[in-house]
């Protein structure tokens, strides 16, 4: 067997390792397979994707669409999603390895490709079902697209394509990528031909046009938030905070529970970069890596953790790159040293961390997870005994309901045949999720229910609550 294939099943493996009983599925995860749904049911055939965190600024449709036809090859199924998804992840660890043994030769490529595939950090956003999701797979086949060009020109047409549909899956993180493609390009002297450069345009343009149509349907609002959130940037600076960010991504790529260490290793390396500054292969993976954090350093920005999902393969690369050069030269111990390490760290680190999925960084407050929601629904379901029953529920946040509306619709609905009445029955199930964050909000609804309705039944599966309940007052 190929060493690239025992890779790819230790990505895969790490991947999918305790995911039936904790895959996160909150109301983001409920929103958007609600809205894979109502495609498929030529319902909603939307244009645009969910909100950003800029008011008035969405994500692309790409993700949506995509998700179409495995919805409905998995019945629409979160933990099948989940698993294509990451599948396509592991096949990324594939063309990572291809690109690097290009560039670099077969030893860096297996090494990279190996510290990609334990990396807690990758490891973590791979079982993350949300449109980021995408991004580092696309990522790696932009890097593979852009190492193809420096011989084969129309891979930039490929390249380009990859950035537009990064771009639909998450604006911040394709503005970072914009610098380190065009230096890849200058480092190489990639010089498309004219209709390399046309058919690009092209592509993009189609890539790009449910933005286009959306926008002028609605009066512009995208150009006019994206023009007055850009007019805002020149206040409230903070001009390190990205570094601090960075730095977070960073070491948990290298030693998740040590972050001093993790830093020290990180600064060496980038000091060894600046060592090979002739060495063109080098310099062109430390821009993927470097320059995205420049870039929201100069603007002042504190960018959420998640805009550079697209770090951990490069960074790979570049810990692969710098332990070899340490293990071949007279200092082999501390290069084969440091590789052992960081496995051991991220491979340690995430055996901790996925049996309850509990502290990962992505959901440290919340703990709704499918495994646990499809026992609430499960109990639900038999103890209502085919009778029409109405829900109250608390989540994260308290006001989002999607997730359960999607659950009853997907889970309830296929396998008890029928969904919770709209309107308020005398019987009814209270849910709740915990709130780790703020839980006076949790407190104050529970006290409020309590006043109105008294409990029949509890039951507690994982971290959630549901209750059988009757109102006090006559329905």
């Amino acid at each position: 067997m190929k060493p690239i294939l025992t890779v790819l099943a230790i990505a895969l493996f790490l991947r999918v390792l305790w995911l039936p009983q904790n895959l996160f599925f909150g109301f983001e995860q409920g929103r958007d397979m609600l809205a894979v749904a109502k495609i498929i049911n030529f319902e909603d055939l939307r244009l645009i994707g969910a909100n950003t965190d800029v008011d008035g600024v969405f994500h692309g449709v790409f993700y949506y669409y995509f998700l179409v036809p495995i919805h409905a090859l998995t019945g629409g199924d979160p933990l099948a999603i989940t698993y294509f998804l990451i599948f396509l992840n592991a096949i990324g660890v594939y063309f990572l390895y291809r690109a690097v043994k290009e560039i670099f030769g077969e030893q860096t490529a297996l090494l990279s490709s190996f510290f990609y595939a334990v990396s807690y950090s990758a490891i973590i956003y791979a079982r993350w079902l949300s449109n980021p999701n995408l991004i580092p797979f696309l990522a790696i086949i932009l890097f593979y697209a852009l190492v193809r060009a420096r011989s084969e020109k129309w891979f930039i047409s490929l390249a380009a394509v990859c950035w537009g549909l990064i771009f639909h899956l998450s604006l911040a993180t394709a503005s970072t990528l914009v610098l380190p493609i065009l230096f890849f390009i200058f480092l190489y002297k990639i010089i498309p031909s004219l209709r390399h450069v046309l058919f690009t345009i092209v592509t993009l343009l189609i890539i790009f046009s449910p933005y286009i149509v959306f926008d002028f349907k609605n009066d512009h609002i995208l150009a006019n938030k994206l023009l007055a959130y850009t007019g805002n940037l020149t206040k409230e600076k903070n001009y390190l905070a990205a570094y601090e960010v960075f730095f977070t991504e960073a070491a948990d790529n290298l030693m998740p529970f040590n972050r001093n260490i993790s830093l020290v290793i990180l600064g060496a390396v980038l000091f060894w970069v600046l060592t090979t500054v002739k060495n063109k292969q080098t310099l062109a993976v430390a821009g993927f890596i470097v320059l995205p954090v420049l870039f929201y350093s100069v603007l002042g920005i504190t960018p959420i953790r998640h805009v550079y999902i697209a770090l951990p393969p490069f960074l790979g690369i570049l810990f692969a790159a710098a332990f070899l050069f340490l293990a071949k030269s007279k200092y082999f111990y501390l290069g084969t040293f440091l590789a052992v390490l960081v496995v051991f760290a991220n491979l340690w680190h995430s055996l901790s961390v996925l049996p309850e999925s509990k502290g990962n960084f992505l959901q440290r407050s919340q703990r709704t997870y499918l495994g646990d929601q499809k026992k609430v629904l499960d109990y639900i379901y038999t103890s209502a005994a085919g009778e029409p029953f109405s829900y109250e529920y608390f989540s994260v946040p308290w006001w989002k309901s999607e997730a359960w509306e999607y659950l009853f619709l997907w889970y309830g609905k296929n396998n008890y045949g029928y969904m919770p009445s709209e309107a308020i029955t005398q019987t009814f199930y209270s849910v709740w999720e915990p709130d780790e964050t703020i839980p006076i909000y949790k407190d104050n609804w529970y006290g409020v229910l309590n006043t109105a309705s008294n409990i029949i039944d509890i039951k507690q599966f994982g971290s959630l609550g549901v209750e059988k309940r009757t109102w006090k007052q006559k329905i």
